[in-house]
């Protein structure tokens, strides 16, 4: 359903594929809603024919392998066995970006990584400019982390208002100040009562 507010009356065909332009991809459009989509199910390809299929090319496979393995149970010995090597190789080849990039993504979306030996197992495993990026998002993920307990701790509804915002203060250790303006944020004024 699509409502319009425009000041003049609707002029314009109701089919989204005429609206499509320039008319040339309009075909690419048909195509894409009509026919069935490819699929790369990686859980159904074993690791060594991802491997062959990158043509053993590091960044590739590496990727791959991220993707394939993210929400195994059993992903931090995968990473210390297998991915590890190949996250080195990157860095040596200057791809600091990329081994960054890969290691948050794990990081971040893998629930059962232990987060202390993530961090012990790739300290000074890698080089400085991809241990100072690693540092940097490690000290973002704390940040969300404490501003996610901040969040919580001030929907607290059984204290004033000044003795929640003392008390948050005083289990996080941010500013009052601070808190005042997260409970803006997050709850649109500094009253508390919900």
């Amino acid at each position: 359903m699509v409502i319009y507010n425009g000041d003049h009356p609707y002029a314009h065909s109701l089919t989204l594929s005429n609206l499509i332009e320039p008319e040339a991809s309009r075909k690419i459009f048909h195509n894409l809603f009509t026919q069935p989509f490819s699929l790369i199910d990686l859980a159904a390809i074993p690791d060594e024919t991802l491997r062959e299929a990158a043509q053993d090319r590091v960044r590739g496979v590496a990727l791959l392998m991220s993707f394939k393995h993210v929400f195994d149970r059993n992903l931090q010995e995968y990473l210390e066995k297998i991915l590890l090597k190949l996250l080195r190789q990157l860095d040596q080849a200057g791809d600091i970006d990329e081994v960054t990039d890969v290691l948050y993504y794990l990081l971040n979306e893998n629930g059962y990584l232990n987060k202390k030996r993530f961090w012990t197992v790739f300290h000074n495993e890698f080089s400085q400019e991809v241990e100072s990026k690693m540092a940097t998002i490690a000290e973002q993920i704390r940040e969300e982390t404490r501003l996610e307990i901040v969040k919580r701790l001030l929907a607290d509804t059984s204290r004033s208002e000044s003795d929640l915002i003392a008390w948050v203060h005083s289990m996080t250790g941010i500013s009052m100040e601070k808190i005042r303006d997260l409970a803006k944020l997050y709850y649109g004024s500094t009253s508390f009562s919900k």
